[in-house]
């Protein structure tokens, strides 16, 4: 039953019976609501159901476009950008590329984007200055540092920049390390170079630069030595490894300052002849009780001066001096025509035990160009803490340590 929405509540006198007229007319409402509702549903669908069936076209019209944009030449991505267009009869919408952009402008206008192009990435900015940091470490790996070379040929100069070090060891009770490098350009020990300190950590950052001052005559002939060294908690130096780089390796012509790494050694257990002067087996022992010093100077090796390999005349001279001071000096037989000279000589000197620490031996290696003239092909110095490093310091202490022992070794002669 339908009802007129002007019919007046007011014309029935019966409360029940205008209550009944009031819930029909509410219900007729509604279900006119419904059916509006259903109407403008149905409309919906059918324009979703028309872009459906349109969207498999544009799809793959979009599909093609960016194909041919992407791998075809110039040339074909034109043309099939037009007639794909043209036949699907549908708006393009493809984002620029910075190549697209670029090409609507001269070449000249092309180069100065170019040039004022801050914000694209550089690949060469983010390069890894490892090269290797992918790899994985072998099993009892002592750890790696990397490292920049330079020279600068007007001041005579070698820089060497410390980068980094990684994968160093634990301590015995697994905590980190404290570790710290020394670097020092053989065979003169005598200058060692060291970075700061780093706390906790077995991958430490460096980024340090130390400078040496060596000729471009004979740094193809020099050695560099790193250290690398871990305070305990008793401010004990433990050694954690070493390696050694000969500068022959090393173009001082390049401008390019290439990064270089080398994997550390508990020991190195040669390192090569940088001076190419040769060496010299020395023998030492001190006697507390006697306070008396025995120097055996054995024999030398390699003895060449460097301007002709034909056999010299040559000797050694051997100087006890106290700090600076001069204290004695003595000297071998010399050797006729011999570059590797057996001189199998001993030498005493006085020696107090509180004078060990104080006190150092020199050793000069002479060559004889005339009778009445000589010259220095090299030089040893033996010593404690405050005048040798490297082999010599171990020498002096191994000789300390075992009194009344002969300890002997072979030394490299360095520069004068």
């Amino acid at each position: 039953m339908m009802l007129n929405e002007d019919e007046d509540l007011d014309g029935f006198a019966d409360p029940e019976a205008a209550l009944s007229l009031a819930i029909r007319k509410g219900l007729t409402l509604t279900e006119r609501t419904i059916r509006t509702g259903i109407q403008h549903s149905q409309l919906r669908a059918r324009d979703l159901t028309t872009s459906l069936e349109l969207s498999p076209n544009i799809i793959s019209s979009r599909i093609q476009e960016i194909r041919s944009l992407t791998f075809g030449s110039g040339t074909d991505r034109a043309d099939h950008y037009s007639t794909t267009s043209s036949s699907a009869n549908i708006p393009v919408f493809v984002l620029p590329t910075r190549e697209h952009y670029l090409s609507s402008f001269s070449p000249q206008g092309r180069k100065r984007l170019l040039m004022k192009d801050f914000g694209a990435i550089n690949p060469a900015l983010y390069q890894s200055v490892d090269g290797d940091d992918s790899l994985m470490f072998p099993e009892d790996h002592t750890g790696r540092l990397w490292f920049q070379l330079a020279y600068e040929r007007e001041s005579e100069k070698l820089l060497v920049t410390l980068v980094k070090a990684k994968n160093l060891p634990s301590r015995a009770d697994k905590s980190p390390c404290d570790p710290f490098a020394r670097i020092c350009l053989l065979p003169d020990e005598r200058r060692t170079l060291q970075t700061k300190v780093k706390r906790k950590t077995g991958n430490p950052r460096f980024d340090e630069c130390f400078v040496f001052s060596v000729s471009s005559k004979c740094i193809m002939e020099r050695v560099l030595k790193f250290s690398v060294f871990d305070i305990d908690r008793r401010k004990k130096h433990n050694l954690i490894g070493q390696a050694a780089y000969p500068l022959v390796d090393f173009d001082v012509n390049s401008d390019k300052h290439p990064t270089v790494f080398l994997d550390l050694d508990k020991e190195i257990s040669e390192i090569p002849s940088s001076a190419g002067r040769g060496e010299l087996l020395i023998s030492m022992c001190y006697n507390m009780d006697l306070q008396r010093l025995t120097i055996n100077v054995v024999e030398g090796k390699n003895f060449r001066t460097g301007e002709k390999s034909a056999p010299i005349d040559s000797f050694v001279q051997i100087s006890l001096k106290h700090q600076s001071r001069l204290v004695k000096r003595k000297k071998t037989q010399t050797v006729r025509a011999n570059c590797n000279p057996q001189f199998n000589e001993s030498f005493q000197f006085k020696l107090p035990p509180k004078l060990c620490d104080a006190v150092s031996v020199l050793f000069v290696a002479e060559v004889k160009d005339a009778p009445k003239s000589h010259r220095s092909l090299g030089r040893i110095l033996l010593g404690g803490f405050m005048f040798a490093r490297g082999k010599e310091l171990e020498h002096w202490q191994a000789m300390m340590q075992t009194e009344k022992e002969h300890v002997q070794q072979w030394h490299t002669l360095s520069q004068i």
